[in-house]
């Protein structure tokens, strides 16, 4: 029964640590993702200014 039991365990654990990750990854991106979105905008402006 401890057997299964830490085998359960195992597995709750490297699937959080795999949600871990991912959202570590996610929150690497933030900066670059705004970045990309204002370097959008500013294009967009510019597109209206052009018209």
């Amino acid at each position: 029964e401890y057997e299964q039991l830490a085998a359960q365990l195992n597995g709750a654990n490297t699937e959080l640590k795999d949600k871990v990750r991912t959202i570590s990854q996610a929150a690497a991106k933030e900066k670059i993702v705004k970045q990309a979105e204002e370097h959008a905008e500013n294009m967009h402006k510019l597109a209206k200014a052009l018209q």
